[in-house]
């Protein structure tokens, strides 16, 4: 009777000394989360209408050698 008088008392204070120990801690701090790289954007290449000129692709046919 005795020893069950002291279990039940140590496990009661030691929940009560796990529970008030947990009240004082801190929380962990946040996890970092890391920096994604910025992309810039590709240069544009020449557009179909610019600075009022319309311009048109060369085609590979129009670029042959003049020998041909």
């Amino acid at each position: 009777m005795l020893v069950q008088h002291f279990l039940r008392n140590s496990l009661v204070c030691l929940s009560l000394s796990l529970a008030l120990s947990a009240c004082n801690t801190p929380p962990p701090p946040a996890p970092v989360k890391p920096i994604a790289a910025v992309k810039k954007p590709a240069p544009a290449g020449p557009q179909p209408f610019e600075n009022g000129v319309i311009s048109v692709p060369v085609s590979p046919v129009q670029a042959l050698p003049s020998d041909w």
